[in-house]
C-alpha cells in the first residue's frame, strides 16, 4: 500500500508546488483554497494549477465585459479574487455577455457566474492536460442547474464552451510549465 501511495503523494506535492509558485506569476490568479469555487473545482478533480489558470480566464472575461465585472464585484463569492483587476477601457468592454442565455434560467447571478467560472476551469484543464475531460462540463452544468447530466444537452455544453473561447479571443495563455 505504501508503494502505491507514493506516486499519489508526489503528484499532490507537485500540484501544491505549482499552486504556490505559479499563482503569483503573470497569467495566473489564486482564488484562495477557502473559496467556494476552489472547493467545487477540487471535488471535480481539478488541480490547483487548473483552478488558478481558469480563474485567470474568468477574470479576463470579466475585465472585457463591464456587466459581468459588476455582477462579480457585487457577489460575496466572487469579489475577493476579482480585486484588484485591470479593467479594459469602456469602449473595449462592450462584448456580449458569455452564457447570457443561461443567466435567464439559473436561480441567481452567482449561479451564472459559477457556471462561467467552471467553464473557464474546464478550458484550463484541457490546456494543461492536453486531453478533453469527456462529459465533465456537462456534469458541472447539470450540478449548477440542479438537474441530471442527461438532461443537459451536449449542444448547449459545446455552445457555452465556444462562447467562452470566443470571448477570450481564442487566447488561452500564458501557460508556464516546469517539465518539458
Amino acid at each position: 500500500m505504501l508503494v502505491a501511495a507514493q506516486p499519489v503523494q508526489r503528484c499532490l506535492r507537485r500540484d501544491a508546488l505549482h499552486y504556490f509558485l505559479y499563482s503569483a506569476r503573470p497569467g495566473y490568479t489564486d482564488p484562495g483554497p477557502c473559496s467556494a469555487i476552489f472547493q467545487i473545482a477540487i471535488t471535480y478533480g481539478f488541480t490547483p494549477l487548473m483552478v488558478s489558470l481558469g480563474t485567470s480566464y474568468f477574470r479576463r472575461l470579466a475585465a472585457s465585459n463591464y456587466a459581468m465585472l459588476q455582477l462579480g464585484l457585487e457577489s460575496a463569492q466572487f469579489c475577493d479574487f476579482m480585486l484588484p483587476m485591470e479593467v479594459l477601457p469602456l469602449g473595449q468592454t462592450a462584448k456580449p455577455l458569455v452564457g447570457a442565455i443561461h443567466a435567464k434560467y439559473l436561480p441567481t447571478k452567482e449561479a451564472w457566474l459559477t457556471l462561467i467560472h467552471l467553464t473557464c476551469i474546464y478550458l484550463a484543464a484541457k490546456v494543461l492536460e492536453y486531453v478533453p475531460c469527456k462529459n465533465m462540463l456537462q456534469t458541472m452544468m447539470a450540478h449548477v442547474y440542479g438537474a441530471e447530466p442527461c438532461n443537459v444537452s451536449k449542444d448547449v455544453v459545446t455552445h457555452l464552451e465556444l462562447e467562452c473561447l470566443q470571448a477570450l479571443d481564442w487566447r488561452l495563455g500564458p501557460v508556464y510549465r516546469t517539465e518539458p
